[in-house]
């Protein structure tokens, strides 16, 4: 990428970008993502456009603070006008994709194929193009966060009476897409991220949802989370 000095209003065309295009990109994964629901689960009215709407609204917010982090704090390279532009976009799609990702699996356990292959397609162009880690370190990430979960959970399912896996399949492709995004190097960060963010939500699901011992948990939410902490740490080449 060409390198030229900073200006005032290229950090703020990520925030602008971001901020403005995170509510359509949420809506569209929903969309896609509640017709690949209803063609596994059926019908759901948990699901509806007007309660997506709330969750777009919580986009705008999430994706406010994280792009005013990235456009403080800017890539190590230089931007210019068009490495803000591709940083405000990546930044709505990023946070979209994520909220899309936890609102499904929190509500009805399913992270979309849909969702997490999107996200790992547009993750590895941007790693193509220059806009986020290298495409060796994306390839890696993206195998490392398919396989080391799937891995470990198949070492500790030979101890359980019960061989069942404990991490879903939509888990770990959504794992495998945040790798391509995040790279080898900060992949691990998110995991350690999202270990510790389960037990807020495991609390607030006990509390509020009455969930028991046999409810299946939702991973995606807290990978979430860890993924919008992480991502302007990888960009500013902190991990």
């Amino acid at each position: 990428m060409t390198t030229t000095v900073n200006s005032s209003a290229e950090p703020l065309l990520i925030v602008i970008l971001g901020v403005g295009l995170v509510a359509p990109v949420q809506l569209i994964a929903s969309r896609l993502a509640r017709t690949e629901c209803e063609r596994w689960l059926g019908p759901d009215p948990r699901l509806s456009r007007s309660r997506a709407l709330l969750w777009s609204a919580l986009s705008v917010v999430l994706a406010a603070a994280m792009t005013s982090q990235i456009a403080t704090v800017p890539p190590l390279w230089a931007v210019t006008q068009q490495d803000s532009l591709a940083l405000g976009l990546l930044s709505a799609i990023w946070v979209g994709s994520l909220v899309c990702a936890a609102r499904i699996d929190l509500l009805v356990r399913l992270v979309p194929d849909r969702i997490t292959l999107s996200l790992g397609v547009i993750g590895l162009f941007a790693s193509l193009l220059g806009f986020s880690v290298p495409v060796f370190e994306a390839i890696g990430g993206g195998l490392l966060g398919f396989g080391l979960p799937w891995a470990i959970d198949r070492l500790l399912s030979m101890r359980r009476p019960s061989p069942s896996p404990t991490i879903g399949r939509g888990d770990l492709w959504l794992l495998a897409a945040m790798g391509v995004w995040l790279g080898v190097e900060g992949l691990p960060w998110v995991l350690a991220l999202a270990g510790l963010l389960m037990v807020p939500v495991v609390l607030w699901g006990a509390l509020a949802r009455d969930w028991s011992r046999q409810t299946r948990l939702p991973f995606a939410p807290a990978l979430a989370m860890a993924g919008l902490l992480v991502w302007p740490l990888v960009l500013s080449g902190a991990p």
